[in-house]
């Protein structure tokens, strides 16, 4: 983004007259987010008022933020779908697709009780722990039927009167199991967790589940001093990603694990170095010279993070210095956690199990805000950003098909109004 960018959508906005039009428009600036432009976008923010774009146009909470509203409020009206499953099992034989009729859609005039909000979807994330959820394979089990999606971002279209969110505000759920494969929401407020609207979207979007589980791991489990090392296998995961991001801010060495692959190599490796990647070490490559040489580098590790199992937990077990502690939190090849009992006798090895739905429930609102804040702090200072593919509601099937795919960089994003890319050429 860039200020002759957010002009040129300035310009283009003041001739458009259509409702629709304006809509289609703002939806795709909210997506751009130029108001994260800050002290060089008094430019835009002139012209936006000048041009009768809106009295709110050069209030802090962004230039776009009544057309946003009034946006998504157009929305309301129209056809809600959701993505749901009335059993579990097999993703591709019981989700299913369902627009909502019209007789069911919920009519928010004057509907609320007063402390209720009315949200709409804009882009919701597909987790593997959303699709073991679908599976009946997580630590919890939903009532049936049940919308599936726990992250996402939501806007405000309408509050009730004691409400302390307000329309046209960014959200994101409080709470897991909120059934965020769905279009339209209405909820308790202390169901969602006020967000800055200076962040990209598909950002917010991810924010609660991959770069929170990274910090957390990095930052509870040892005192990690700037120079250490962690080591991490599924690399290549979203959380794997956040790792390496949030280690390399922190001044931590990590070295990365990955499964060889003879499909883009190359193209996925240089990724991880761009993330600030350490050392990369393919699986079959940990008991040779590679690792030898990353340990030689970079230190032994005094923490690892497991999110595979089997054979891979032993391999990340047996690089440890002595006193370190193994973390998992995950199981992607479905394998029992394998470790040597050397390891535990001599070495004096610990394994501990994360699980960021449990924190996120034993935490207060204040360190769940200051954790937030921390990674909002790095995504403006463009030192950590979540991979993404965003994809429309209609294309779901594609949208979980690609997250279950082996070696995926892209986080996939399920977008329920005009959000897609394509939108953006609008502009």
């Amino acid at each position: 983004a860039s200020e002759s960018a957010g002009v040129a959508c300035v310009q283009r906005l003041t001739m458009l007259r259509n409702t629709r039009q304006v809509a289609r428009c703002a939806l795709a600036w909210c997506h751009v987010n130029l108001s994260s432009l800050g002290s060089t976008s008094g430019r835009v923010r002139q012209m936006a008022a000048q041009s009768g774009l809106g009295s709110g146009a050069s209030e802090s909470a962004g230039v776009f933020m009544t057309y946003r509203s009034n946006a998504y409020n157009v929305q309301w009206k129209t056809k809600q779908c959701q993505v749901l499953f009335e059993e579990q099992g097999d993703p591709d034989d019981v989700l299913q697709y369902r627009e909502v009729p019209e007789e069911e859609v919920q009519d928010i005039d004057g509907r609320l009780a007063p402390t209720q909000v009315a949200v709409a979807t804009l882009l919701s994330a597909v987790n593997p722990a959303d699709i073991n959820l679908v599976e009946g394979n997580y630590g919890r089990r939903l009532t049936l039927p049940a919308v599936g999606g726990n992250e996402g971002v939501c806007v405000v279209v309408k509050a009730g009167e004691e409400s302390e969110l307000k329309k046209g505000q960014l959200v994101i759920p409080k709470q897991t199991s909120l059934g965020l494969w769905q279009s339209h929401i209405i909820e308790e407020e202390t169901s969602f967790i006020p967000v800055p609207d200076d962040i990209p979207l598909d950002q917010l979007a991810t924010i609660t589940v991959n770069p929170c589980t990274a910090l957390r791991m990095l930052s509870d489990f040892r005192q990690l001093e700037p120079g250490q090392t962690v080591i991490q296998n599924g690399a290549t995961s979203a959380v794997g990603q956040a790792v390496i991001q949030i280690a390399k801010y922190l001044g931590i060495n990590t070295i990365n694990i990955l499964r060889r692959r003879e499909d883009r190599p190359d193209e996925v490796v240089e990724h991880l170095k761009s993330l600030g990647a350490s050392a990369i070490v393919y699986e079959d490559e940990v008991r040779g010279d590679s690792m030898k040489n990353a340990i030689k580098n970079f230190g032994r590790p005094v923490l690892g993070f497991n999110c595979v199992g089997g054979k891979s937990s032993t391999n990340i077990a047996r690089q440890l210095e002595q006193g370190s502690t193994m973390v998992t939190y995950g199981g992607m090849s479905r394998k029992p956690v394998t470790l040597p009992t050397g390891s535990f006798i001599f070495d004096d090895l610990r394994c501990a199990g994360f699980w960021m739905t449990r924190w996120n429930e034993q935490a207060t609102l204040e360190q769940r805000q200051e954790q937030l804040d921390t990674v909002f702090s790095m995504i403006r200072s463009g030192q950590f950003r979540t991979k993404t593919e965003i994809l429309p509601a209609r294309q779901w099937q594609k949208a979980i098909q690609q997250a279950r795919a082996p070696y995926k960089l892209h986080k996939q994003l399920i977008s329920f109004f005009d959000l897609h890319p394509s939108a953006l050429n609008q502009l």
